[in-house]
């Protein structure tokens, strides 16, 4: 086979692997959970590789398959780490097996499992070079990419020079070939790569930032309120109970304006960290605005709820907070109001509403008790 048609074969497996990048790439994009994204992440790369694999497109001759199946592998290896590429690369490598022929083995090792090891190990080397932050690869990077390339070259060229029988009858045809389409096909597979990994990153961001208050690192009343509606549309499914906690802050605006609004914005960060450290994990626990917050909680009678709000009540009491150089921290107390399901409402609004209405007398009680909504 002259060089020519082996670059058309070439050319012709990177354009499906391009191909499929994309479509993944819009795929994972619609994704919400990080779990849920990695898991698609290592079949897609895992099936594209395969299918590079199982098209007839792939160069073969004597029986030595020539693909690109190690391009996707390496390069999610260098975006992603270690994990995803060696997961992904199983199902490739195990296929290369079952097809059999000349250079099984050397396929399963060279072209699945060392590819997802250089990339790995790459992937290692940057995020040590950027102190450990989230790897997001650019146009400095694609030098990377080069060396990626240069690597996986090696792994075709080693066993076809001294590991496979009749591979050297063959390095001639290929060699030069091979070597110009795989720079190509990790520049440009690289770049879809990039593209999606760079759009779920600012997705995932975007999607924080709008359900997060910048102040205390809670979510938002927006988020709260859709977190909430299902999580009580869950409770009046399953016919169980469920609570609410309103809390306000007294004399919030006097302690703004005697230590000021830094210390202010510090004093609901640190009281922001109270609520989560005694609520459970999946209590919603939310900035409500201003100096108020809200806990909404899950298959929990307002029995329960009560006693979880006496001892937060208790708790602030005792904490000092926004403590100076010294570690001498100031005084400061809360009002909770508790309302739950089926006894004060029938719908979310409606508990709300009576939790505030608890929360105004807990206030006229003289502050820093808890009412539960009668």
């Amino acid at each position: 086979m002259f060089t020519g048609d082996v670059l058309k074969a070439l050319i012709a497996n990177a354009a499906i692997i391009s191909s499929g990048i994309y479509i993944m790439g819009r795929f994972l994009t619609l994704g919400r959970k990080t779990k849920e994204y990695d898991f698609r992440k290592i079949i897609g790369v895992a099936l594209i590789s395969s299918a590079s694999l199982l098209f007839p497109l792939s160069y073969h001759v004597k029986g030595i398959l020539v693909d690109l199946r190690q391009v996707p592998i390496a390069t999610f290896g260098l975006v992603s780490g270690m994990k995803v590429a060696l997961i992904s690369s199983l199902i490739p490598g195990m296929l290369r097996l079952y097809l059999g022929g000349a250079g099984a083995w050397s396929g399963f090792w060279f072209m699945c499992i060392l590819p997802a090891v250089a990339g790995g190990l790459m992937h290692i080397y940057i995020r040590s070079k950027n102190g450990g932050r989230q790897f997001i690869m650019d146009k400095s990077k694609y030098k990377y990419l080069m060396v990626l390339a240069l690597i996986n070259w090696m792994l075709l060229y080693i066993p076809l020079k001294y590991v496979i029988p009749g591979g050297k009858e063959v390095l001639g045809d290929i060699i030069l070939a091979y070597f110009i389409v795989l720079i190509g096909a990790f520049y440009l597979i690289g770049s879809l790569v990039i593209d999606c990994v760079k759009a779920e990153f600012y997705r995932k961001r975007l999607e924080y930032e709008a359900s997060t208050d910048f102040t205390t690192a809670l979510i938002n009343h927006r988020y709260f309120m859709r977190k909430a509606m299902e999580a009580f549309d869950r409770s009046v499914y399953n016919g169980s109970s469920c609570s609410v906690i309103l809390l306000d802050i007294d004399d919030f605006k006097a302690f703004n304006d005697h230590y000021g609004h830094i210390q202010g914005n510090i004093l609901l960060t640190e009281f922001s960290e109270l609520l989560l450290n005694n609520t459970r994990t999946w209590d919603i626990v939310a900035r409500y605005g201003g100096e108020e917050f809200i806990i909404f909680m899950e298959d929990t009678d307002i029995s329960v709820a009560k006693k979880v709000a006496d001892r937060i009540r208790r708790k602030v009491e005792k904490m000092e907070f926004v403590s100076d150089q010294e570690g001498n921290g100031k005084k400061i107390t809360v009002s909770l109001g508790i309302a739950g399901y089926p006894q004060h409402g029938t719908s979310l609004m409606e508990i709300i509403e009576k939790a505030d209405d608890a929360l105004y007398k807990a206030k006229n009680k003289g502050k820093n008790s808890v009412v539960l909504y009668k």
